[in-house]
């Protein structure tokens, strides 16, 4: 009996000795019952408290609810009966709000022990420690309550002793509700603000079922790992699919058999890898650092000497995950399994990419990835010509692979018959893969067709055969204007006249091979229309206006160029003077109208004739490298003699010389003169740089990767660079004697198979222009490549095919906010790139359509190339390459001119 009850009795004692009881009776039967009252409450409260330690048993040992029953009293809910796994029940009473009782709460710290609070902060003993709930080093205590004169007393120890504690309260339970509208959680919320989380029987069958998966992972991948030690492939990957959902993907391999991987998310699960040492061993990891056993050695995640790898062991116990590396003898506390909210941790493996045709890429949740390979059957892949069409002497470069699983020593060899000739090579040894190699294809003296048959032979007596035919370059042109006969135009070039008040002329162009016409060097002939035969579309009519002329007689030179790409490794082609528009009377005869000259210091002679004694030869450009003068040779004829100095610039140059003839020009001749370099020009990388004062005038390349390259720095220094990897970025370069910003142009020959940039090179890389790709480099790789380089306002086209090998132009130009050129058919040829990740994020200046490529005649933009939709050949045609499979944020934060339609396929 408490004392306050003791005090209450003795009064009423007091009070019926001194008055008759007949009219005391009421007034003691109301104070009997608040004592009772008041008694029932203490003794609620403290059966309060062991239900709710009873709950905190649950959470521990895992326990989980299987039934929640309301109670009601007048049609009012009162408290609930919560049900568990194990059939024991907790009563959860919701109390008298008219009745104020201790604020005490329940509470799970770092240390994972659940710990008694009062009014939300830590219910502390009478030595200072805080009182704990659930197991730890000292055994979980039972507060026991009581409330005499008003006060309210604590005891630690069953009620041996008592201590007062402070009066924060609060109405009615220490429990103030319970939620159970969730299917994994039952809420239930004290007093104090605290919420307990009890899991229902949906939850604890679904977080099983994720801790099964995980360790079936975790064996899974230490199969695999040993697989690829093993020189094991995969024969099939197949979606792994229960109830119309994709689970993960079952890998056969063709000794290690059948391994199953689950893609789905799991419960805030730790962030398990493996990554392979210097030693070349895989070893397990645990958020990116490597898994130490007990003794902090390694563990390995692939077998020794054949056997099956090891696998950790994974489970959940406490709301904490648990490891095991010896199948589960002993465990070691991780991290919490569940997040405060509850939610869903990050899946296992974060990528699962199936879209190669050579491994399937495996990227874990910590970033590890393991490209697992895939059986690949021997063949020889030729990298052929859009139109196998070849002209007299002329020489075709096809390179080959020789691709499968299971490659061993092989003989290439190439025959051939016909006007045409064929040798076989394979690449220098560090250049390129050591399967690969090319062949060169040569046309003969004289037009004709040619066969060539492509063998491949191993040693275990497995072959392919390939084969090949080659037609004659044609082309031919007929000018309706003089009805002139149809010209062979890889012996001459045809001469259209026109009179001096302009005319338009249509010209039948026929051509077995793709081209296009270059009029730029003639602004007076405008091309209006270009029409091909819809019958025969080799046949196309060119329509062109011929301007009048007001300074009397002049000509000008029209070009046809094969289109760029029309095989890989080799320079787009041109025929010069396809056909020439004169317009007005020539005096000259038999005159060279065009010269293309080397870089080198020489002096050209001409012979004219029909010319007066007072013609002359003027530097019509006033070219400070060009020199002309005319010299009478005969009665009829006279010498044009042309000099030219050495061009050591970078780029090539063009001027004219006009002969003046009774003070009119009649003739012109132009000279373009290429520009130096000790390589061949079109197969080299240029770079213009800019050293800067503030990093010293040091420049560095972002050059990565496997490297073979001379780098002329423009300074009259060459760096021979030869590097396999083992300095990461060698191209660097300090420019000396300069005091101000300094711009050189960069001259780079070889091989360079990467080019990434990174945090240690970007302040370097201060490159303002790729003013030529080349085709030499070998490229593989564009990932990052001038990422956040904001010095770069240009970007040249790839005319060479460099670019054609890349697999990734992610963040290739990310954050480079000052460029302001990029070609639209930059990536017309890059066919074997699947990842556009945020390539142009940043973008912001470049004001033109974003680029893209032609397919059958019609303009396909790369955000039309989208792996997420279906290719639809009715509009596109056939696209035999990988089509994009990541593009996120690709034009992101730029202003291009399509950039609705961008936005609506979902490329930005």
């Amino acid at each position: 009996m408490t004392g306050t009850l003791k005090k209450l009795i003795t009064a009423a004692a007091i009070i019926l000795a001194a008055v008759s009881c007949k009219d005391l009776t009421p007034e003691v039967d109301q104070l009997r019952e608040r004592l009772d009252a008041l008694e029932k409450r203490v003794e609620a409260l403290n059966d309060e408290l062991r239900e709710l330690r009873s709950l905190v048993q649950q959470i521990n040992t895992g326990g989980y609810v299987t039934a929640v029953l309301p109670e009601k009293q007048d049609g009012q809910i009162v408290g609930y009966t919560l049900v568990f796994n194990d059939g024991s029940k907790t009563y959860i009473s919701l109390g008298q709000k008219q009745q104020e009782v201790p604020q005490i709460g329940i509470r799970q710290d770092t240390d994972g022990i659940w710990y008694w609070t009062l009014g939300g902060e830590w219910l502390l003993d009478s030595d200072g420690k805080r009182v704990p709930a659930s197991n730890s080093a000292e055994a979980p205590q039972q507060p026991k309550l009581k409330l005499e004169d008003g006060v309210w007393y604590i005891s630690y120890d069953g009620g041996a002793s008592w201590e007062t504690i402070p009066t924060k309260t609060s109405s009615g339970s220490i429990f103030r509700s319970i939620d159970a509208s969730n299917p994994d959680f039952v809420v239930i919320t004290l007093s104090d603000g605290q919420q307990l989380k009890l899991p229902t029987w949906e939850a604890f069958a679904e977080l099983q079922r994720q801790v099964k998966q995980l360790n079936i992972n975790l064996s899974s991948i230490s199969r695999i790992v040993s697989a690829m030690q093993n020189n094991d492939y995969l024969v099939s990957t197949t979606p792994f699919v229960e109830e119309g959902e994709q689970l993960g993907w079952i890998l056969n391999f063709s000794k290690s058999g059948l391994v199953v991987i689950y893609s789905s998310k799991g419960a805030s699960a730790p962030q398990i890898g493996v990554r392979q040492d210097s030693d070349g061993v895989y070893y397990w990891t645990i958020g990116g650092e490597w898994l130490l056993d007990e003794t902090g050695k390694k563990v390995r995640a692939e077998g020794i000497q054949g056997a099956a790898g090891s696998s950790p062991r994974i489970k959940i116990e406490d709301q904490f995950w648990w490891i095991s590396y010896d199948e589960g003898a002993t465990w070691e506390r991780l991290d919490r399994a569940t997040g405060e909210d509850g939610a869903d941790g990050d899946s296992f493996f974060r990528e699962v990419d199936n879209s190669s045709d050579e491994f399937i890429l495996l990227v874990l949740a910590d970033g590890s990835s393991l490209k697992v390979p895939k059986y690949i059957p021997l063949d020889i892949v030729l990298d052929l010509p859009l139109d196998l069409v070849i002209d007299v002497n002329e020489t075709i470069t096809i390179p080959y692979r020789i691709v499968g699983t299971e490659q061993v020593a092989s003989h290439v060899s190439i025959l051939t018959n016909g006007i045409i000739s064929a040798d076989c090579f394979t690449y220098p040894k560090g250049q390129a893969d050591p399967w690969d190699g090319y062949f060169t294809i040569s046309g003969g003296s004289v037009r004709g067709t040619g066969d060539a048959v492509v063998m491949l032979n191993t040693e275990n007596g497995n072959s392919v055969i390939r084969s090949l035919h080659f037609e004659p370059r044609a082309c031919s042109v007929t000018v309706d204007l003089t009805s002139g006969p149809i010209i062979d135009m890889t012996v001459d070039s045809y001469v259209v006249e026109a009179p001096l008040e302009g005319a338009t002329i249509k010209i039948q162009l026929y051509s077995n091979f793709s081209f296009t016409l270059d009029s730029s060097e003639v602004p007076w002939v405008k091309v209006i229309s270009q029409e091909a035969n819809k019958v025969n579309p080799e046949y196309k009519t060119i329509t062109m206006q011929i301007e009048p002329s007001t300074e009397g007689a002049r000509y000008g030179d029209i070009y046809i160029n094969i289109e760029k790409g029309t095989w890989s490794g080799t320079m787009t082609r041109v025929y010069p003077m396809l056909f020439t528009v004169s317009q007005g009377l020539f005096y000259t005869s038999s005159v060279r109208r065009f010269i293309q000259a080397s870089s080198d210091a020489r002096t050209y002679e001409l012979p004219l004739e029909g010319l007066s004694d007072y013609a002359e030869a003027i530097n019509y450009d006033g070219a400070d490298w060009l020199s002309c003068s005319l010299e009478r040779s005969s009665e009829f004829g006279h010498i044009l003699k042309v000099s030219l100095d050495a061009n050591l610039t970078t780029e090539s140059r063009t001027a004219k010389v006009a002969i003046k003839s009774g003070g009119l020009i009649v003739d012109y001749l132009t000279v373009r003169q290429q520009f130096y370099t000790y390589w061949s020009s079109i197969d080299i990388l240029i770079l213009t740089v800019l050293a800067l004062p503030e990093n010293g005038y040091e420049v560095r390349l972002p050059f990565t990767g496997t490297i073979e390259a001379d780098i002329d720095w423009g300074d009259g220094t060459v760096s021979l660079i030869d590097n396999d990897g083992g300095t990461s970025y060698p191209a660097r370069h300090i420019y000396q004697g300069c005091s101000t910003p300094t711009e050189f142009t960069v001259l780079v020959a070889g091989r360079v198979s990467e080019i990434r940039n990174c945090d240690a090179i970007a302040p370097y890389a201060s490159i303002r222009e790729v003013k030529q790709w080349g085709s030499a480099l070998g490229l593989r790789s564009m990932e990052n490549a001038f990422r956040d380089c904001k010095t770069l306002v240009s970007i040249a086209p790839d005319m060479r095919d460099a670019l054609y090998h890349v697999t990734s132009f992610a963040g290739a130009f990310q954050g480079c906010t000052n460029l302001t050129q990029v070609p639209e058919n930059l990536f017309e040829r890059t066919v074997n790139a699947t990842d556009f990740t945020d390539t142009f994020r940043g973008v912001s200046k470049v004001v033109t359509e974003s680029p893209n490529i032609v397919i059958n005649g019609r303009k396909v933009h790369l955000y039309e190339l989208d792996g997420t939709q279906d290719w639809d050949e009715s509009i596109y045609g056939i696209y035999p390459y990988p089509i994009p499979q990541k593009h996120s944020g690709c034009f992101a934060g730029g202003n291009w001119a399509d950039q609705e339609a961008i936005h609506a396929a979902g490329w930005d």
